[in-house]
C-alpha cells in the first residue's frame, strides 16, 4: 500500500480539492481514507483542507466491452 497526501493551495477551494481527489481516485484501486483535516478559518486566512489516502498501484488500462449489444435507435 501506497500513501497520498492531498491539500488545497491557498486558493483552491474546496469544491476544486473534491474534483482533484476524484479524477486521482479514478484510476487507482483499493483505496482507503487515512485522515482528513480542515484548519480553523481566520479573518486572513481560509479554511485549509488535508486528505491522506492509502492505495494500491494504478488499475490496468480499460478494456472496451465488445460483447455489449448495441443501442437501438428509437423512431
Amino acid at each position: 500500500m501506497k500513501t497520498k497526501y492531498f491539500s488545497n493551495s491557498g486558493e483552491e477551494t474546496l469544491e476544486e480539492l473534491k474534483v482533484n481527489v476524484n479524477k486521482w481516485i479514478a484510476t487507482r484501486k483499493n483505496i482507503q481514507v487515512i485522515e482528513m483535516k480542515t484548519s480553523v478559518p481566520t479573518k486572513s486566512n481560509p479554511p485549509e483542507y488535508f486528505i491522506r489516502l492509502s492505495y494500491d498501484d494504478k488499475l490496468p488500462p480499460r478494456v472496451p466491452n465488445t460483447n455489449a449489444p448495441a443501442a437501438k435507435r428509437r423512431s
